[in-house]
Protein backbone atom coordinates (compact mmCIF):
# COMPACT_ATOMS: atom_id res chain seq x y z
CA UNK A 1 0.00 0.00 0.00
CA UNK A 2 1.09 2.95 -0.67
CA UNK A 3 0.52 6.56 1.50
CA UNK A 4 0.70 9.92 0.16
CA UNK A 5 1.12 12.69 1.97
CA UNK A 6 -0.35 16.22 1.02
CA UNK A 7 1.97 18.84 -0.09
CA UNK A 8 2.75 20.97 3.19
CA UNK A 9 2.19 18.10 5.88
CA UNK A 10 4.42 19.22 8.87
CA UNK A 11 5.36 15.59 10.62
CA UNK A 12 8.39 14.82 12.79
CA UNK A 13 10.80 12.65 12.12
CA UNK A 14 14.00 10.66 14.51
CA UNK A 15 17.18 12.78 12.63
CA UNK A 16 16.81 14.04 9.44
CA UNK A 17 14.46 15.07 6.96
CA UNK A 18 13.68 12.34 4.31
CA UNK A 19 13.62 12.48 0.51
CA UNK A 20 10.77 14.77 -0.58
CA UNK A 21 10.42 17.13 2.90
CA UNK A 22 12.14 19.92 3.94
CA UNK A 23 13.50 21.18 7.29
CA UNK A 24 11.06 23.62 9.17
CA UNK A 25 13.98 25.11 11.13
CA UNK A 26 11.56 28.26 12.71
CA UNK A 27 10.31 25.04 14.83
CA UNK A 28 13.90 24.23 16.41
CA UNK A 29 14.12 24.63 20.11
CA UNK A 30 10.15 25.68 20.70
CA UNK A 31 7.79 24.17 22.19
CA UNK A 32 4.57 23.83 19.34
CA UNK A 33 0.93 25.09 20.47
CA UNK A 34 -2.24 24.67 18.69
CA UNK A 35 -3.75 28.35 17.68
CA UNK A 36 -6.15 29.65 15.58
CA UNK A 37 -3.29 31.52 13.66
CA UNK A 38 -0.14 30.81 12.43
CA UNK A 39 3.55 31.82 13.19
CA UNK A 40 3.04 33.60 16.52
CA UNK A 41 5.62 33.01 19.38
CA UNK A 42 5.74 33.15 23.29
CA UNK A 43 7.00 31.84 26.29
CA UNK A 44 10.46 31.88 28.31
CA UNK A 45 12.74 28.85 28.98
CA UNK A 46 13.65 30.21 32.28
CA UNK A 47 11.70 32.83 34.89
CA UNK A 48 12.87 34.79 37.94
CA UNK A 49 11.00 35.82 41.59
CA UNK A 50 11.36 39.20 43.12
CA UNK A 51 10.99 39.56 46.55
CA UNK A 52 10.90 41.98 49.22
CA UNK A 53 11.11 41.21 52.80
CA UNK A 54 9.81 43.18 55.04
CA UNK A 55 11.57 44.89 57.63
CA UNK A 56 12.16 42.89 60.75
CA UNK A 57 12.29 44.50 64.71
CA UNK A 58 14.22 42.46 66.95
CA UNK A 59 13.57 43.60 70.65
CA UNK A 60 15.59 42.69 73.19
CA UNK A 61 15.21 42.80 76.96
CA UNK A 62 17.51 43.41 79.46
CA UNK A 63 17.67 44.21 83.65
CA UNK A 64 20.86 46.10 84.71
CA UNK A 65 21.48 46.31 88.56
CA UNK A 66 23.86 47.46 90.89
CA UNK A 67 24.32 46.10 94.65
CA UNK A 68 25.11 50.03 96.53
CA UNK A 69 25.43 48.37 100.01
CA UNK A 70 21.71 48.37 101.18
CA UNK A 71 20.05 49.59 98.41
CA UNK A 72 19.64 48.02 95.31
CA UNK A 73 19.31 49.80 92.16
CA UNK A 74 17.88 48.07 88.97
CA UNK A 75 16.24 49.11 85.72
CA UNK A 76 15.03 47.83 82.72
CA UNK A 77 16.95 48.97 79.69
CA UNK A 78 14.83 47.56 76.35
CA UNK A 79 15.69 48.13 73.27
CA UNK A 80 15.10 47.62 69.31
CA UNK A 81 17.06 46.28 66.85
CA UNK A 82 15.84 46.94 62.82
CA UNK A 83 16.96 45.25 59.97
CA UNK A 84 16.06 46.19 56.63
CA UNK A 85 16.27 43.93 54.09
CA UNK A 86 16.68 44.87 50.78
CA UNK A 87 14.22 43.90 47.69
CA UNK A 88 16.39 41.14 45.30
CA UNK A 89 15.94 39.14 42.23
CA UNK A 90 16.39 35.35 42.57
CA UNK A 91 18.97 33.85 40.20
CA UNK A 92 16.69 32.14 37.02
CA UNK A 93 15.29 28.66 37.08
CA UNK A 94 14.84 26.64 33.95
CA UNK A 95 11.32 25.19 34.10
CA UNK A 96 11.68 23.32 30.64
CA UNK A 97 10.37 19.77 30.92
CA UNK A 98 11.54 16.35 30.36
CA UNK A 99 11.89 16.26 26.28
CA UNK A 100 12.96 14.53 22.92
CA UNK A 101 14.66 15.96 20.35
CA UNK A 102 13.16 15.68 17.09
CA UNK A 103 13.34 17.63 13.42
CA UNK A 104 10.15 19.37 12.34
CA UNK A 105 9.79 18.57 8.42
CA UNK A 106 7.42 19.69 5.71
CA UNK A 107 6.37 17.49 2.63
CA UNK A 108 7.62 18.98 -0.65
Amino acid sequence: MVYRYPSGMIMPFDDVCPSGWTRVSAFDNNFLRGSSTSGGTGGNSEHTHTFDPASKQVSYSLVHSSDWGPDEISHLNQHYHTINIPSTVSGPAEHIPPYINVVFCKKD
